[in-house]
């Protein structure tokens, strides 16, 4: 379980806002990258935590674990 703190809170708050202002596309740059597997990675951790996390990043979330590469690193 997640021990919530102001410094937690503000982490959080700083990499939904981070997020926000990085992924203005379908991507963080024009093509999919690695990156954004790892941003989707750590806002994953956000939403399997039941942490409000705006719309558009679940999305985005959820476009990155639909790509047949990332389903192939998740079956292993």
């Amino acid at each position: 379980n997640i021990i919530w703190s102001a410094e937690l809170e503000y982490e959080v708050n700083r990499l939904i806002n981070i997020s926000n202002v990085a992924v203005q596309h379908e991507w963080i740059s024009k093509e999919w990258s690695i990156a954004d597997l790892d941003l989707a990675f750590m806002l994953n951790r956000l939403i399997k935590n039941k942490i409000s996390v705006p719309d558009k990043l679940r999305q985005y979330v959820e476009r990155n674990w639909m790509r047949e590469s990332v389903q192939s690193w998740i079956a292993l």
